[in-house]
């Protein structure tokens, strides 16, 4: 609807609004955990697999594979009792599927790695374009498709873990001779490029020698501790798998660095990877209500009757179409751009049909008065506004056919 001034505002329907007090629930549990190759990332999601059906009381779990990981993690499923069902597969529609067809099951699931499905859906968009490279209005295309996974991994009641390989993110920079520099700024999950923000929990992997060494290192006061931690490390080198929380909704261990030494014993490393992190899964517990994401149907509830577009997109289009139509029916009859009396005939004619003078204020009337002006019917095939262009028209002819005389 518009108001008296012309300007557009949105109509929201009556809906009851499912308000709650806050505190009282939270979403499934939802992990995500990012880094380069070796870094720990699918040995420490399927421990955190493990606790989460431990604490359900679920004795499977479920895995989409797309770099055959699944296998090598298997003995610490086994170890608590719980069986691990895979399927091996980069096919996006399968993981859209697993979600549409699990999400109303508190299972625990896990999907390593969501950078092949990304990867998969910008592959059959160009395929079906028969293009080569993505150009850049194809991405709110393929953003559109991804949200086919996104939203049910928000919504649904899957406690759901998605591993993910390391990306980058860059800043361009002008340099001192006026060249643009890119530089690596920061790391993010390398999948559709909204997808880190969905976890509640997110953690980045990497393997580091000697982490801690090098840590009481740096934290290290005088020369002789120095020297000390700098023989250690000389005489026993350790690589170390370094997890860094880069988000927790939760708040308890947000920022932390957790590291780990990477053992062929999957019963040490279980145990330290969930005290680790098992505070953060015990709250999500606690707190876990059945509700997910509220739809309440109100967004729908504004599309236009195209079913594509929202009222007000619609309304502004309509009112572009009714705007063109008043300027085309204007210089039908009034063409000259110099002529005096063809600027005073418009000024009359625009005073007389929308009781304004100038363009300015005619483009600011309200949508109805403005498609009323250029309708016509079959009674009336002449529209209003060319009726008075027609009798203004006239009398310019007319005062013509005088001044000849």
């Amino acid at each position: 609807m518009e108001n008296g001034q012309g300007t557009q505002t949105v109509a929201v329907p009556p809906v009851g609004l499912p308000w709650q007090s806050a505190g009282t629930g939270s979403r499934a549990f939802k992990g995500g955990l990012y880094g380069p190759t070796g870094s720990g990332k699918t040995t420490t999601a399927a421990i955190l697999a493990v606790y989460l059906c431990q604490r359900l009381k679920k004795t499977d779990a479920y895995m989409l594979d797309s770099e055959g990981g699944g296998d090598y993690v298997d003995s610490i499923f086994k170890q608590a009792g719980i069986k691990l069902k895979i399927i091996r597969t980069r096919e996006f529609g399968v993981l859209v599927t697993a979600f549409e067809q699990m999400g109303a099951q508190d299972d625990v699931i896990l999907v390593d790695s969501i950078t092949h499905f990304s990867e998969d859906v910008i592959k059959a968009y160009l395929a079906a374009k028969r293009r080569a490279r993505m150009e850049l209005n194809d991405f709110n295309a393929v953003y559109g498709t991804w949200r086919m996974f996104s939203e049910p991994f928000m919504s649904s009641h899957l406690n759901a873990i998605v591993c993910g390989r390391m990306g980058s993110v860059y800043e361009s920079v002008v340099n001192d001779e006026g060249k643009t520099e890119l530089y690596r700024t920061d790391s993010k999950m390398k999948a559709n490029d909204q997808f880190g923000h969905e976890p509640d929990f997110l953690l980045e992997m990497e393997q580091v020698l000697n982490a801690d060494a090098h840590r009481a290192l740096q934290a290290a006061t005088t020369k002789p501790a120095r020297a000390k931690i700098a023989q250690e490390i000389k005489r026993n080198s350790t690589m170390n798998i370094v997890a860094t929380v880069r988000k927790d909704r939760t708040r308890l261990v947000m920022g932390q660095v957790f590291t780990f030494i990477p053992v062929n014993d999957d019963a040490r490393m279980t145990k330290a990877v969930q005290e680790a992190f098992k505070p953060v899964i015990d709250w999500h517990l606690h707190n876990k209500t059945q509700e997910g994401i509220v739809d309440t149907g109100a967004t729908r509830a504004l599309l236009a009757p195209t079913g594509n577009e929202f009222d007000w997109q619609e309304k502004k289009r309509r009112k572009e179409v009714a705007l063109d139509e008043i300027k085309a029916t204007l210089t039908k009859y009034f063409p000259s751009t110099t002529s005096p009396r063809h600027k005073q005939a418009m000024i009359r004619v625009s005073e007389s049909v929308f009781k304004v003078k100038s363009w300015t204020a005619i483009e600011q009337l309200a949508l109805e008065t403005l498609e009323a002006a250029v309708a016509s019917s079959q009674e009336s095939p002449v529209s209003p506004l060319e009726s008075v262009c027609l009798d203004v028209s006239a009398e310019i002819q007319d005062a013509k056919a005088g001044a000849v005389a």
